[in-house]
């Protein structure tokens, strides 16, 4: 809520005292301390207590992949700080369209996202020139493998594109053991 700091949100719902919230900050790594510190209006974490009403755990997501576990290991109130990261599941979508006005905003308009759009453009450009060799109703394909998680798409790649123009046709696919992309004659 407005004005809530760690501090006071650990005091209020896990009963821990100032001095223990400092303990837990202190294991956190210098550049992760914000994970706790900075908090925004509708942050959330996961949090247990036992029947007492006392913090068991605490987890809390430093980004949507990476996040700490915070557990208490002793009637002493010791916790222990580890950090992790969420399993991916690969994913992998293809997207059409055809040119019409730029092909920047043509591959958009498929539901690339700016950054797939770019990443296409600049690909395609190594052997297409947008101004001279695209036409509209020239069409395109894009296949993209993602890191998917809880039904986010992390990490975007493109996997192989084609564009079939009135004046050019181009086909690449990426090679994985070298991470670049070749014409299916190995060009």
């Amino acid at each position: 809520q407005q004005g809530d700091t760690f501090a006071v949100l650990a005091e209020r719902t896990f009963g821990l005292g100032y001095g223990k919230v400092l303990g837990l900050l202190a294991q956190l790594p210098d550049e992760d301390k914000q994970v706790l510190t900075r908090w925004r209006v509708g942050d959330s974490f996961d949090f247990k207590l036992d029947e007492d009403g006392d913090l068991l755990a605490l987890r809390i997501m430093k980004d949507i992949r990476n996040g700490y576990l915070i557990e208490r290991q002793s009637v002493q109130d010791e916790f222990e700080v580890t950090g992790f990261e969420k399993a991916t599941e690969a994913a992998q979508r293809l997207y059409a369209g055809n040119v019409s006005g730029s092909f920047a905003r043509s591959a958009q308009a498929t539901g690339l996202s700016a950054a797939e759009a770019a990443e296409l453009t600049v690909l395609l450009s190594k052997k297409l020139d947008f101004r001279r060799d695209t036409r509209s109703g020239d069409k395109f394909q894009v296949l993209i493998e993602s890191n998917m998680i809880e039904g986010q798409a992390m990490d975007s790649r493109i996997l192989a594109a084609q564009y079939t123009g009135e004046k050019m046709a181009l086909t690449v696919v990426r090679n994985t053991a070298d991470n670049r992309f070749y014409t299916p004659e190995g060009h």
